[in-house]
This record gives structure tokens, C-alpha cells and sequence, in this order.
């Protein structure tokens, strides 16, 4: 599940620190990804980016 808006993440899942994958958390059995803010730094946002293209290339389920 990614979520493009954090807001809409923590009505559904509650409260939530950050962004990024969400270790531990599914939705419906998929895993959780929430996209960092529009007024986040780049460099964050790169990172935030580069950890979703690595997961989302991957193909494997994480506990």
C-alpha cells in the first residue's frame, strides 16, 4: 500500500513517526509505504525515494 499523503496513513493506521516503509505495519496483509511530504528537504526525499524504488524493485515480502 503506498500512501502518496501521511494524513490519510495515520486515519487508517493511526499515529505514525516519519515516513518510508513502515516495518511491522500492513494493511490488509500488504506492506505500508508512505511518501515523505512536499516541503521535505531533497536530500530526505531522495533517500525516502531511493529506499521505495529498492523495495518496490525487489519482489519480496518483508515481515
Amino acid at each position: 500500500m503506498l500512501f502518496t499523503f501521511k494524513k490519510a496513513a495515520v486515519a487508517l493506521l493511526g499515529s505514525l513517526e516519519g515516513h518510508g516503509l513502515l516495518v511491522g505495519i500492513t494493511l490488509a496483509g500488504a506492506e505500508v509505504f508512505v511518501m515523505p511530504g512536499p516541503m521535505e528537504a531533497t536530500p530526505t526525499v531522495d533517500r525516502a525515494l531511493g529506499a521505495l524504488r529498492e523495495w518496490w524493485g525487489s519482489g519480496t515480502v518483508r515481515p
